[in-house]
């Protein structure tokens, strides 16, 4: 038979399912409020609220109410978002944070009184979020049920190679690198490491911050480092490094190998 008359064989890759509107919302938040406001001409305060009337401004927003928004902020399973409030529509006095309950009073008729911003993951410059300095390793926050506090980075087998081959974790585009307090699905770990994250890697704190590393602890508890002066944690401050195998059980792996 031909090679024109042979049918391809070969299996397609299933499509992903369609983004739900709100996951289109919570993408679209993300972007505008971490990397793109100034791109989609949305003013943004210093403390990297922005305005939620100032949202409708972009096409990416048109499809949405100013309730949708508080929804999204409101369910969102990372706490990923922070609302404030203030005083009156236009006002120049600096908004008041806004517990995510609370938020159900955000409407259309009074969205200019509301601001928006995402709690970390800026490459935004001139933001300045309020986090939490962890200037002790006492500072750092404890897991439920665990011992002692720690600071997981997690990864997959692929982006771990790649992790080694350059001596450390790097911030790239981002203005931190993120850890966690413990395991994704950990009780009170509600964000800093994806689900299907399958390699862990754990800081030794207590090296990080002696070898002048500095850490904060965002609003949903993800923790932040600057790493050092080449943007990294140095694979020299990894304590171990763990996969979790198809099964379940977890592994460790051998770091000797890195080069410093």
């Amino acid at each position: 038979m031909s090679a024109t008359g042979d049918k391809d064989t070969r299996q397609k890759r299933p499509r992903r399912p369609a983004d739900t509107p709100d996951v289109k919302l919570s993408k679209a938040l993300s972007y505008v409020l971490r990397h793109g406001a100034a791109k989609e001409r949305i003013p943004m305060r210093p403390d990297g609220y922005v305005r939620v009337s100032d949202l409708f401004k972009s096409s990416r927003f048109h499809a949405f109410t100013a309730a949708d928004i508080a929804r999204v902020a409101r369910e969102n399973s990372k706490q990923r978002f922070a609302l404030a409030r203030s005083s009156a529509s236009g006002s120049d006095a600096d908004p008041e944070p806004v517990a995510l309950e609370a938020t159900e009073r955000l409407t259309d008729a009074t969205r200019g009184e509301w601001f928006i911003r995402a709690n970390q993951g800026h490459s935004l410059t001139g933001v300045e979020v309020e986090m939490r300095p962890l200037l002790r390793v006492e500072d750092f926050p404890v897991a439920h049920g665990a011992s002692a506090p720690c600071a997981v980075h997690g990864t997959n087998a692929t982006a771990w190679k790649k992790i080694k081959e350059s001596g450390g974790l790097s911030r790239m585009a981002r203005t931190h690198i993120h850890l966690a307090p413990g395991l994704a699905g950990d009780a009170h770990v509600t964000s800093g490491m994806r689900a299907s994250a399958t390699v862990y890697i754990y800081v030794n704190i207590a090296a990080a911050l002696t070898a002048g590393l500095q850490f904060w602890e965002s609003a949903n508890g993800v923790l932040l480092s600057e790493g050092d002066e080449n943007g990294r944690i140095p694979v020299s401050l990894f304590d171990r490094v763990v996969e979790r195998r198809p099964d379940g059980t977890l592994a460790e792996l051998p770091i000797m190998d890195v080069p410093e």
